[in-house]
């Protein structure tokens, strides 16, 4: 490109022939030039562009899993909080027998374990 150029502007009042012919080589290699910037210009920007799609599709599936351990979580308390209370109403009742409220109690121990399993799942996984 730069010897074509060079010869161009030798050529300019002598050989207008000549310089005719640099000037298009010279206008050539400016343009396939350019189009190899501008083409991996464009193979750069959509690279960056899939790459920002796949953090947000990955921010996304990471949202929607919080968003469902948080109702695991508000569930499994909500239900907690239902069978101690009726645990606790239903043990000074003499209308239930010893062994509904003992099969209550475990019911109510066994939703407890489970909820402590949920909260230290996440801590557990790291160490194990």
């Amino acid at each position: 490109m730069k010897p074509a150029s060079m010869l161009t502007q030798l050529y300019q009042y002598t050989n207008c022939d000549s310089t005719l012919k640099y000037a298009k080589i010279v206008k050539v290699a400016n343009d396939s030039l350019y189009n190899r910037q501008a083409i991996q210009q464009i193979q750069l920007m959509t690279f960056e562009e899939d790459m920002r799609q796949l953090e947000v599709a990955r921010e996304k599936e990471l949202e929607e899993y919080r968003r469902q351990q948080n109702i695991q979580y508000a569930l499994l308390a909500l239900s907690i909080i239902t069978v101690v209370s009726l645990f606790l109403i239903l043990s000074h009742s003499f209308i239930t027998s010893e062994r509904f409220i003992h099969f209550f109690s475990v019911v109510a121990m066994l939703m407890v374990f489970e909820f402590l399993n949920l909260v230290l799942h996440p801590f557990f996984r790291k160490y194990h």
